[in-house]
């Protein structure tokens, strides 16, 4: 039987199929997938809810706006070869990146490759693949320059500014405008870097800006959008500029604690829609594209452990488990994160009960608890004070949105433990 709950607001795990009390992401049985992964975490990504994501964005979306996914949130080579069927381009940060989604067919036309720190390495190989090169610094044009005489390239190469936006989203998880950060080209600098460009004979008719990152609030992001697109018309106009490529950047957040609500597409898209307009009537025929991660693939994943031990220090439940930071570090709060909430965690294999709660006081069968990974170090811990059902150890434990910023994000290398494996399902 399969347990049908809503999940929204209801805990994440609930998106996925749920039989006989057992997790079954992708309709497979978790405990047949984690004999499979074998011992120490691992992870979990069930295609068909990464297929359900794409569908509703593509339905709230305007029509003719396109989708770009940021490999930066998870580069998983199957979950690539999925994604290059769903969305329309790939937004990339190296050459690893760059020879990721080139690999799984998608056009080099369709893929752009952002960051501050792109070397003359870098640069010559996205001219050379065809790859869109987003120039966030002067230097990147005087490299561009250069190469684009050195080098027998097939066509003209393909660049777009990154804008640094002088305006910020204040309820976001991290922020690339409004503040200094190493993010794109100053709005006062933008007329150096296009003269520069122009005097080199280069042609730039692309604008990009990103401006935050993990944001619940759909009015803010729409608003965002709006206010991207003002900046880009005023930043065109003033220079001279005629986009044909336009990236509006994303910033879509996923709830991940106790009390955060799942973001509000509708707000968001209406917005999208009013900027989409803008910009229509400056240039009707340029490519107007948003650029997601997390949002895509974020609660399509699960990260999986099992327990090693049981101990008790100083009237304090821990369960050690075979799993870590060094394969999770955004769930034990070394991602960034000022104050450490707790990711959604359940047992995976004692459904519906074994959900983890942080408020109340432990009911009969249950008890007060930290998770923690196998690690020499206090910082791994993903979970403390949680109120679980007792469990002991070889008992698997699920936390929940884990299909972004996950084992890619981590410290793989650190105390040389082994990877964690990874499994599309579905």
């Amino acid at each position: 039987m399969v347990l049908e709950t809503p999940n929204n607001p209801a805990h994440p795990v609930f998106a996925f199929a749920i039989r006989d009390g057992v997790l079954h992401p992708g309709g497979c049985d978790i405990r047949s997938l984690a004999q499979r992964a074998g011992p120490g975490g691992f992870y979990l990504y069930d295609a068909g809810l990464v297929r359900e994501r794409l569908a509703a964005l593509r339905q709230a979306m305007p029509a003719d706006v396109r989708l770009s996914y940021a490999l930066k949130a998870n580069p998983f080579t199957p979950l690539l070869r999925l994604m290059r069927h769903l969305v329309d381009g790939f937004d990339v940060a190296s050459c690893g990146e760059m020879a990721a989604a080139l690999a799984t067919g998608m056009a080099s036309s369709a893929v752009s490759f952002a960051g501050p720190g792109k070397d003359a390495r870098e640069i010559a190989a996205a001219l050379a693949a065809g790859v869109r090169v987003v120039v966030e610094d002067i230097g990147e044009i005087d490299d561009i320059a250069r190469l684009s005489r050195e080098l027998p390239l097939a066509r003209p190469p393909r660049l777009a500014l990154r804008i640094h936006p002088p305006f910020a989203l204040k309820q976001a998880g991290m922020r690339m405008g409004g503040e200094a950060t190493a993010f794109g080209i100053a709005v006062d600098e933008i007329g150096a870097v296009v003269a520069r460009a122009r005097d080199a004979g280069i042609d730039i008719d692309g604008l990009h800006v990103f401006a935050a990152s993990q944001s619940l609030d759909g009015s803010a992001l729409g608003e965002l959008h709006e206010r991207t697109a003002e900046l880009m018309i005023t930043v065109a106009e003033t220079h001279g500029l005629h986009p044909r490529w336009l990236n509006l950047g994303g910033g879509y957040g996923i709830p991940y604690a106790e009390g955060d609500r799942p973001l509000d597409l509708s707000a968001v898209m209406a917005g999208l829609a009013r900027a989409c307009d803008r910009l229509r009537g400056h240039w009707p025929d340029a490519e107007i594209l948003i650029e997601l991660g997390r949002y895509l693939v974020g609660e399509a994943g699960l990260y999986v452990m099992r327990v090693l031990r049981r101990k008790r220090i100083n009237g304090e439940t821990f369960l050690v488990t075979d799993g870590g930071l060094h394969q999770h570090l955004a769930a034990t709060g070394n991602f960034g994160q000022v104050l450490h909430r707790s990711w959604p965690i359940c047992l995976p294999e004692h459904l519906p009960e074994g959900i983890a709660r942080s408020r109340g006081e432990p009911e009969r069968g249950e008890e007060r608890v930290w998770i923690a990974g196998r690690l020499c170090t206090p910082l791994d811990v993903f979970a403390r004070r949680i109120i679980l059902p007792r469990i002991m150890p070889g008992d698997l434990i699920a936390v929940c949105q884990s299909g972004a910023y996950g084992a890619s994000a981590s410290p793989n290398r650190f105390l040389s433990h082994p990877p964690p494996v990874e499994m599309l399902v579905g």
